[in-house]
């Protein structure tokens, strides 16, 4: 839907809007979302978010919560860029606020950078509910960068449970990620909660997505859908609330392109692309990494050094 411009968005939707009898005044009884996106004046602005917020009704009413999960994801991107284009504070709940980019500082949550590239990443999409796809070789620092955008979401109180997909046994991975029932195969002694399961009201981070067998993208694909997970041995499909954050150090488009990964699923995992350079590309970190290291081990060894 997002793919194809808010054009088509605002075509689609108003037709449905004429169709389903809903007006416009409506949508301002969806929320905080609703009036911070209306609080826009410009014309075309204003009526694309009406649009986006009929749909939105129009979708909860029919009961189709994958949509109305994929429009709040982009309402809430279009708030924080909107935002981030007049240089306004994004509220957040809790005690985390986010200042100026010349402000911010990624130490607070992990990462040692002085790219602004990096932080205003993490500024722009920390706060959302947005799934990102992290790109960058080995070693640039994809987990730190997706534990930072964990820490400065609503959800930082709750699991951050990564998943290494690259070490996926094939033969356990559906018990690994969705869970079983007792008795659902041989060995199966007791329940068992899935992975995915275990980030529920938190995050899901992803590893080396494009490791992912071609059947469990399936299966990945029906629980970003339809916002459930069903345990091996079990027809009683759970509902599990998580935010996916997935990281890559392939290029996961050329893996759509020669088949080897869904297009589907990269879609519905790339609300965000974030790319971390490599420290070739970003020589002027190399001396602040140096130092923060230098302070982390002094400090545990009870040393006094410095470079």
């Amino acid at each position: 839907m997002t793919g194809k411009g808010i054009g088509h968005l605002e075509q689609a939707v108003s037709e449905l809007s004429r169709l389903s009898n809903w007006s416009p005044e409506l949508a301002i009884a969806e929320g905080e979302l609703g009036k911070a996106l209306l609080s826009y004046s410009d014309t075309a602005y204003g009526a694309a978010a009406q649009h986006l917020l009929i749909a939105r009704r129009i979708y909860s009413s029919l009961g189709i919560s994958s949509a109305v999960r994929d429009l709040d994801d982009l309402i809430l991107s279009a708030i924080t860029v909107k935002r981030a284009s007049k240089k306004e504070r994004l509220p957040l709940e809790g005690n985390v606020s986010i200042v100026s980019r010349s402000r911010l500082d990624p130490r607070k949550f992990g990462m040692v950078t002085e790219d602004e590239r990096i932080v205003g990443d993490l500024e722009r999409w920390g706060p959302t509910e947005a799934r990102i796809l992290i790109e960058g070789e080995t070693g640039v620092g994809k987990e730190v960068m997706a534990r930072a955008l964990h820490a400065m979401s609503r959800r930082r109180e709750g699991p951050f449970v990564t998943v290494d997909c690259g070490a996926l046994n094939e033969t356990l991975a559906d018990s690994e990620l969705f869970g079983h029932a007792r008795g659902a195969f041989t060995g199966a002694m007791r329940d068992r909660v899935g992975l995915i399961e275990e980030a529920g009201g938190g995050t899901l981070f992803l590893d080396e997505i494009g490791e992912l067998s071609t059947a469990l993208q399936v299966k990945l694909l029906r629980v970003l859908e339809e916002g459930v997970v069903r345990r091996v041995g079990e027809n009683v499909a759970k509902p599990v609330d998580v935010r996916v954050i997935c990281a890559t150090a392939r290029n996961l488009w050329a893996e759509v392109e020669t088949g080897n990964f869904r297009r589907d699923l990269y879609y519905r995992l790339k609300t965000a692309l974030i790319r971390i350079p490599s420290l070739k590309e970003r020589p002027y970190d190399i001396e602040p990494l140096m130092q923060y290291y230098l302070d982390f081990y002094c400090k545990r060894y009870g040393k006094h050094l410095t470079l």
